[in-house]
């Protein structure tokens, strides 16, 4: 794919994967800030990946065979099943939202805005970071086209939260203390680099075929790595006044 050869979005991904957060995550109370933050990230990655699930394997009764391509169909079906039901840290099946929120709830952080949210959808106790991102990705998943969705699948998670998380784990040697957390972090870099995201891409493959689908890949690329890195910044302000 030509677009990762793209300098503006070679850029965002550099700031991101090197972002100066993760050097405060050593503190517990800074973590743990992180957390109760990142969660919606982890949460709206679910209605992305279900959307693509229902455009490429439309779930209908009675069922009628999809016209997508036979290999993109086994790749969204295989990825929905790691992330609603992979095995967790105990061998246990469980999504990889679920395993998150015992990683906080194993880090003493707190989990009352993410419920509260996901019961409600109530956006007005948002951060604004937080609120433009999780937005966007909706937005995307509402009504975007396919390339849209993969787009933000792809490129602004599946392709990014290897190197991401990888520099979490290098930063935050308390992660050691938190296993379940660190499991989950683990588990996603192995999943997404060695799994995920090689396949993801070979779907791109099969559908972006005209000038105007790259550009909607590169468009929908950058601002969801925007939104995320607002995020981070937002987020390291935060710790920053609760450290200071």
């Amino acid at each position: 794919m030509q677009l990762v050869e793209n300098e503006n979005y070679s850029d965002l991904k550099h700031k991101i994967v090197n972002h100066s957060i993760y050097q405060y995550l050593e503190s517990p109370k800074a973590l743990n800030l992180f957390l109760e933050h990142h969660i919606f990230c982890v949460w709206d990655f679910m209605s992305i990946v279900k959307s693509i699930q229902h455009d490429v394997v439309p779930a209908q009764v009675p069922w009628k065979p999809s016209s997508s391509d036979e290999r993109f169909q086994r790749i969204i079906n295989e990825i929905v099943l790691a992330e609603e039901s992979d095995l967790d840290i105990n061998g246990n099946p469980k999504s990889h939202f679920l395993m998150y929120i015992d990683a906080m709830l194993e880090s003493n952080a707190s989990t009352d805005q993410i419920g509260y949210f996901v019961e409600t959808l109530d956006f007005n106790q948002l951060s604004k970071a937080t609120r433009e991102f999780v937005s966007y990705s909706l937005e995307i998943a509402n009504s975007g086209c396919l390339v849209s969705k993969m787009s933000s699948f792809f490129y602004g998670r599946e392709d990014l939260i290897p190197p991401m998380f990888t520099s979490l784990v290098r930063s935050a040697k308390i992660l050691n203390e938190r296993p379940k957390l660190k499991y989950y972090l683990d588990r996603h870099i192995e999943l997404d680099a060695g799994q995920h995201g090689p396949k993801l891409e070979q779907c791109l493959n099969l559908i972006v075929k005209t000038d105007e689908d790259k550009r909607k890949l590169i468009d929908v690329s950058q601002k969801s790595l925007k939104f995320r890195l607002n995020l981070l910044d937002e987020i390291e302000s935060k710790v920053k006044r609760t450290l200071s």
